[in-house]
Parts: structure tokens; sequence; C-alpha cells
């Protein structure tokens, strides 16, 4: 059964720049983590004495999501999450960092394209059809994950970049990305999945956002981007005739 859309409180007309999320905004989390929970029980059943590593990217994550929640000062809060990892877990930050590069940073991307949300691409080429910039601001580095799922060449901002240094909902990132594209604050859309982090980000600077969610029908939520993909076409298709109209 097909699902009314209801339209979200985006001002299309005003948007210069779109930036968006990456991990569970242009793809499926969920679908991800239980496609690599499946290879980290195969590989540790065949490899037991590396169990520690699952302990490792546990505390890992756990770490991140901690940090989030204070100011990280002038330390490099990558270096500062495997430093805390290793601590906890009596191992040398080496191997931290070879796990999570494996784990993290390299093995979920031969998924990526399977759990991809459909229409994203779609709704991209038509952003830059219409002059409108994108870009990516994620908490993990993107350049990989953005090739493999097909997605144009954009600037991309970490919040583990030097000139960042904070994880969201900080809003540094989201401030250099405006700065990086040229762009007005209030003329850039977020595009994000949590609401706590991401939309809580947009707020601190009053940059409008969308969050990407299965289930709220919040007009700043939204389900798929087949919905978004044809509201946006609806604004550009009348802004398009009233300029002819004009002129």
């Amino acid at each position: 059964m097909s699902v009314s859309h209801k339209r979200t409180v985006i001002a299309w007309e005003k948007v210069r720049a779109v930036i968006f999320d990456v991990d569970g905004t242009l793809y499926n989390q969920r679908s991800l983590r239980l496609l690599m929970l499946r290879d980290l029980i195969m590989y540790y059943f065949m490899h037991s004495s590396c169990w520690k590593d699952l302990l490792i990217l546990h505390a890992f994550r756990r770490f991140r999501e901690n940090m989030a929640e204070r100011s990280q000062g002038d330390g490099e809060i990558y270096k500062i999450q495997c430093q805390l990892t290793a601590v906890k877990l009596g191992v040398s930050v080496k191997r931290v960092e070879a796990c999570v590069a494996n784990w993290i940073m390299s093995h979920p991307l031969q998924y990526l394209k399977s759990v991809q949300f459909p229409g994203i691409l779609e709704f991209c080429r038509s952003l830059e059809a219409a002059s409108i910039k994108l870009a990516a601001f994620s908490d993990y580095p993107a350049e990989e994950k953005l090739k493999v799922l097909g997605f144009p060449n954009m600037l991309t901002v970490c919040s583990v970049d030097k000139e960042v240094n904070c994880l969201k909902p900080d809003p540094k990132g989201l401030l250099f990305a405006a700065r990086k594209l040229s762009v007005p604050v209030d003329a850039c859309l977020l595009i994000g999945d949590r609401d706590n982090r991401d939309g809580e980000c947009a707020r601190r600077i009053d940059m409008p956002y969308l969050i990407k969610t299965r289930y709220s029908s919040r007009p700043n939520h939204f389900r798929c981007y087949g919905d978004l993909h044809e509201e946006f076409n609806k604004v550009r298709g009348r802004l398009e005739w009233d300029n002819i109209s004009i002129s």
C-alpha cells in the first residue's frame, strides 16, 4: 500500500547547497551492520585468538558516542578515541587502529552499494542540474564511501579533520562546510538521520534540516528520497515556469 507524501517545511527556492550526513543517511546502516555482524562472527569463529577485536570495536564506538557530548579541546579526536580504547582493554594503540581501519573503514565498502537508499543518486543529479551545491559532512572519513556509492565529486568534511576536530552535535563542521561552499548558513540544507546529532547540530546555527527516518511523519522528517525528489521537482518546475512567464 502506498503512503501519501506529506510536504516538508523546506523552502526549496531558497536552498543553494545541500549538505548530507553519510552513515544512515545515504545508505541503510542497520542493514549494513547486520552484514558486518555476520562477517565478524564468521571471521572470529575461524580465528578465535582474535576475539578481543570484537571488544575493541564495541569500546571504540562507545567512546565515539560519549565524546560527542563534550568538547574535545585541541586534541585529535581519532587519536584520543584509539588511546582510550587501548587503555580500557589493555592493548596497543596500533592494534586498535588496525582493527578500526579494517572493520570500520575498509571492510564495509564492499556492501555499501547493496544497501544504498533508492532514489538518492537521482535526487542529487536533480540538485546539481538546479545549480545547487553538494557536500558531505560525516563523523568518519567519507571519500571512499562516496566513490563506491557513485556520488558526484563534492566537498567532504569530517569531524576529525584538523579544521573541525568536533563531533556532532557541535556545529563547527557545518559552519566550516558552509564557508567552504561560500553559501550562507540559512541557504544551506542539512540532510541527516539522527535528530539528536544531525538535527541538533543544525538547530544550533539555525540551518534548515531534514531527517531521514522510517517512522516519524513530522514536517522536517521524510521517509524516502523518491518523495523528497518529487517535492523538489514540483518546486523547481514552478520556479522555471514563473521565470518563463516573467521573461
